[in-house]
């Protein structure tokens, strides 16, 4: 027993550091730096060098041109997606229409909409390559011509640790088991594949990335031509209440478009010790006070900096 917990524990260990390994190497590639190997005799002679030794060679070989052996590994094998940009009220391919923003609700008991306004799909493309994974398991189809829309699924607060490809989404024919049915599918942007996730959410606006699987990387090329603008127009928006405790409010965005509605945002905020949440709206600011009488109330205002929903804590 004692033997086995040892083992368990040093297996821990190192899915633990195999993990930092991974992050680290994340990190390099986002700030477009590559791990170069050595051969098979570099690394035999390296490995026989006292350190003073070590950093002396390792001066000299940086000094030496490097760049046939760099060319492969920092070359991308599958183009780019159009990447993300940032202005004022956007998130990913959503723009909110801040000025449209209202209080719906001035108190909220345990939950519902508390704010409420427009918003649209800012970065939408058109396909201009067939996309066909050739899944034995799980087949998915795209023909040229589908609209995919823009969406930033990257929670990181650390920003070296986000990766730079950008996600677009839309809606491809999927066949699995003898079955086939329209489902929202998503391609991020990586140097040699594209990562493959279906998410919940509608064919006009992707769910939530938590909500959904992954498939293998997708490697064939793929050709967004982005649109000069979006043919759904202004959409619903909402900031809900969606549970509430003492300390801590929880909240999520949706948008909502004949009938149906998709989660965008979601967030916990602790109330501080005036009983006071905070949610930064580009150039507004969603104030949370909670009352004497167990509710929430809302209030916005328009003095925000410039900071935006994802910096709230």
């Amino acid at each position: 027993m004692l033997g086995a917990a040892i083992a368990d524990a040093a297996l821990a260990d190192e899915d633990v550091r195999q993990g930092r390994r991974e992050a680290e190497q994340k990190c390099l590639r986002y700030m477009g730096y590559v791990q170069l190997p050595l051969t098979a005799s570099e690394a035999a002679e390296y490995d026989h060098l006292s350190s003073r030794d070590q950093a002396v060679w390792e001066k000299k070989i940086l000094a030496t041109d490097l760049s046939e052996r760099l060319d492969p590994l920092v070359k991308e094998r599958v183009p780019p997606l159009p990447g993300y940009r940032t202005e004022k009220g956007t998130h990913g391919g959503l723009k909110i229409d801040t000025a449209s923003l209202a209080v719906a609700t001035p108190e909220v008991t345990e939950k519902g909409d508390i704010v409420t306004g427009k918003a649209t799909r800012w970065r939408t493309a058109v396909l201009k390559t067939p996309i066909d994974n050739g899944g034995a398991n799980v087949r998915i189809t795209v023909e040229p011509g589908t609209v995919f829309h823009q969406v930033d699924y990257r929670t990181q607060y650390e920003k070296l640790l986000r990766n730079p490809g950008a996600t677009w989404c839309g809606p491809a024919m999927e066949e699995a088991g003898g079955n086939t049915a329209k489902a929202v599918y998503c391609f991020t942007g990586g140097a040699d594949v594209y990562d493959v996730y279906r998410p919940t959410g509608q064919d006009w606006f992707a769910g939530p990335q938590r909500d959904g699987f992954t498939l293998p990387g997708y490697a064939k090329p793929i050709v967004l031509e982005e649109r000069a603008q979006d043919d759904l127009g202004a959409l619903d928006f909402a900031i809900t209440v969606t549970s509430m405790k003492r300390r801590v409010v929880q909240l999520k965005a949706f948008l909502k478009r004949d009938g149906k509605q998709v989660e965008v945002w979601n967030r916990a905020l602790a109330f501080n010790s005036r009983g006071q949440a905070i949610v930064p709206l580009w150039d507004r600011r969603l104030w949370l006070t909670r009352t004497s009488s167990d509710t929430v109330r809302a209030d916005l205002t328009n003095d925000g900096d410039g900071t935006s929903w994802r910096e709230s804590d």
